[in-house]
């Protein structure tokens, strides 16, 4: 994905309030999404945001971290219609100014893809899972050294003609944030299942 849709999934998630987030581990930045004809344009903002790629760099070195690692989860083949059943995005953030290791798991609800495993983080580096199968899955980010983790729901709703992403911000110490935020472009109904 090249750097315009990182940034208009970042502006429409921080400008035009398409976002929600959860501190908390039982949260879920999972909240329906207002669409519109065309997406809004970004303000300014403070808030520390999570990396997104760049033009240049394939696997995505980003303003404020590095995306090491891009790992599919699910796959593209067998997608009905696969240009409005995009992939979804979940970057987890290791925002803490030292390499440590962190416990991700994303499990397809369905019985179908899914990761669980550990990871080894540099400081202030990400790891992108692009969940390519288009249903609901359960994901927990988890540090093993302290037990701290967050988990939330992504819903079959995040799949459509948008750009769409959740970014988890794991700081050194403190709870673990999820972001949730997609580009606000009408795709027509929403598909069932």
């Amino acid at each position: 994905m090249n750097r315009r849709s990182y940034i208009a999934l970042l502006s429409s998630a921080l400008g035009a309030g398409c976002s929600a987030s959860s501190a908390d581990g039982d949260g879920t930045p999972d909240t329906p999404r207002g669409r519109s004809d065309t997406a809004t344009p970004a303000e300014e903002s403070t808030v520390e945001t999570p990396p997104s790629p760049t033009e240049t760099d394939e696997a995505g070195v980003g303003d404020s971290a590095d995306t090491v690692e891009t790992i599919p989860v699910g796959t593209r083949e067998g997608v009905e219609n696969p240009d409005d059943n995009r992939p979804h995005d979940v970057v987890v953030w290791n925002a803490a100014n030292r390499p440590r290791e962190l416990a991700v798991s994303i499990v397809a609800r369905d019985g179908g893809p899914r990761v669980a495993r550990r990871f080894r983080f540099a400081a202030d580096a990400a790891r992108r899972f692009e969940l390519r199968t288009p249903v609901a899955y359960d994901v927990t980010v988890r540090v093993p050294v302290d037990g701290r983790q967050h988990s939330f729901e992504v819903g079959r709703n995040w799949f459509d003609c948008n750009s769409s992403g959740h970014r988890v911000r794991v700081p050194g110490t403190g709870p673990i944030t999820a972001t949730a935020g997609s580009t606000t472009l009408y795709c027509g109904e929403p598909a069932t299942e």
